[in-house]
């Protein structure tokens, strides 16, 4: 399992490497970029970053306080955003994770209205699904945005609790259901008084971040913000 993992790593990162000019989107020139000038339209850029009350902190406000929230851009059925996660999640090209998060880590960096924050917590994923592929794709977007921001990050922090199931397949009702306790923090001393810049790839319900945020606030952080790839629209 592991050897087959390297060599599907490995593949992913020489492809992304090698064909750097190809939109992953529809396969035609992109100039460096992971969209082509045509997918990026479609792909939906936001303003997140220069709109406080934006769409991804106003589909948390209801559920918890957030000081800031970022998406890159809009998950829709059929998107060039789909198309970038799916090939970040499941063909191991996890480079564009990279390339995204450090395009989103310039994005932070530009803000002028928000503190920076002290450390990068990645949403941990699912033992099972990081086995199977590798590597968490959260941690690779959240290596991007610490190229960038120099803020490191902290993997020792948050952990799923034992017995907890994938969310993947979960329709959305289970999803916002039985999340709530999903993650654990084991490391209190860590986030202490810090101003933490929690990350995923993609916020659908909100349910998943909600989680991660309860267990951080329970252990006396200064604040949190909330940094993704991409927000889905339902």
């Amino acid at each position: 399992m592991a050897k087959k993992n390297y060599f599907k790593r490995a593949l992913g990162a020489l492809s992304a490497g090698a064909l750097p000019q190809k939109c992953v989107a529809c396969g035609q020139e992109s100039f460096g970029g992971v969209f082509c000038l045509t997918c990026k339209v479609l792909a939906g850029e936001t303003d997140h970053f220069s709109v406080e009350r934006n769409q991804t902190l106003s589909r948390m406000t209801l559920r918890c306080e957030l000081e800031f929230a970022a998406a890159l851009g809009i998950f829709t059925k059929g998107g060039p955003y789909q198309s970038l996660l799916h090939k970040l999640k499941y063909r191991g090209v996890f480079t564009l994770g990279f390339k995204e998060g450090r395009r989103f880590g310039i994005k932070y960096m530009q803000m002028s209205t928000i503190p920076k924050a002290d450390i990068i917590i990645p949403i941990p994923s699912h033992w099972r699904r990081k086995l199977k592929r590798g590597y968490n794709q959260a941690e690779i977007f959240a290596k991007g945005i610490e190229r960038e921001t120099k803020i490191p990050i902290r993997t020792d922090v948050l952990r799923t609790r034992l017995g907890i199931v994938s969310q993947t397949t979960k329709k959305r009702e289970e999803r916002m259901n039985r999340t709530y306790d999903r993650f654990l923090c084991v490391n209190p001393k860590g986030v202490a008084k810090k101003r933490v810049l929690l990350v995923d790839d993609v916020l659908t319900t909100g349910a998943t971040a909600e989680a991660a945020i309860t267990a951080l606030n329970m252990k006396a952080i200064k604040k949190i913000q909330l940094g993704l790839l991409a927000l889905a629209m339902n």
